[in-house]
């Protein structure tokens, strides 16, 4: 599989995100569509892609305002999203490749319990190696090549053992370092990163979680209102027996 990410790379000249669904050429190859209407915000500039707006492949740029590997927010939405296939992130040191070929519904508690976690502790060693905004060299100042792709791999395994103590298993993180993309208009995807899946089978796999969470979600809604009825009753009965 082959995308033209040259549009990306060029961007990342800019001081916010830009967004870019893809098409499918004649030819096999895949071209960017800039897709930046779908930011969250003009002022944060992150990008949000929304149902409608994706055919599996989707990327974002982080550009030397922005720290140059996958936020916890990347991460997740990845494994959220039945529509992704796979997410292309392009940074001032390369570009990230993340798909996951599962199902998995995450509840609220758990999405900020895996964000802390990658956020404070698994994210540090890229931050504390000089990874972080401003960057604009492709290896940052007191570290060799050799040293960053270490860095990565650890920060890699990190983040999928991270994933798998929250039963996220299937998780795919792949980098590839500028230095080894000689030419951005014929990108190849890492074969690891494919899924075997199309985003219509993945939404049918998703679908059964989210509905059994739904009714989940709706027995919560009913207890609450019955302890609300509840207590409203007992309240009057109180005051019932003030005036009494």
């Amino acid at each position: 599989m082959k995308i033209d990410i040259s549009p990306a790379v060029e961007a990342l000249s800019l001081t916010h995100e830009i967004c870019y669904n893809t098409q499918e050429e004649q030819d096999s190859t895949y071209t960017l569509l800039d897709n930046s209407s779908h930011r969250s915000s003009e002022s944060r500039g992150n990008c949000r892609f929304t149902r409608g707006f994706m055919n599996g492949y989707i990327i974002h740029t982080h550009p030397n305002t922005s720290k140059a590997y996958p936020s916890s927010e990347d991460i997740l939405s990845t494994v959220r999203h039945s529509g992704v296939n796979i997410s292309f992130i392009v940074t001032t040191i390369g570009v990230w490749e993340l798909s996951y070929k599962d199902a998995f519904y995450i509840d609220s508690k758990q999405n900020r319990a895996i964000m802390k976690k990658i956020n404070d502790s698994v994210s540090r060693p890229l931050y504390d190696a000089g990874i972080k905004r401003k960057l604009t060299k492709t290896v940052p100042k007191g570290i060799n090549l050799d040293k960053l792709l270490d860095l990565i791999e650890e920060y890699k395994s990190n983040v999928i053992s991270t994933l798998k103590k929250y039963n996220i298993n299937n998780f795919v993180i792949n980098f590839k370092h500028m230095s080894d993309i000689p030419d951005p208009s014929d990108y190849t995807v890492q074969a690891s990163s494919v899924s075997p899946k199309s985003p219509l089978e993945k939404e049918k796999l998703y679908s059964p979680l989210l509905e059994k969470e739904l009714k989940k979600t709706k027995k919560k809604k009913r207890t609450r209102r019955k302890q609300k009825r509840s207590r409203k009753k007992r309240k009057q009965k109180r005051s019932r027996r003030k005036l009494r």
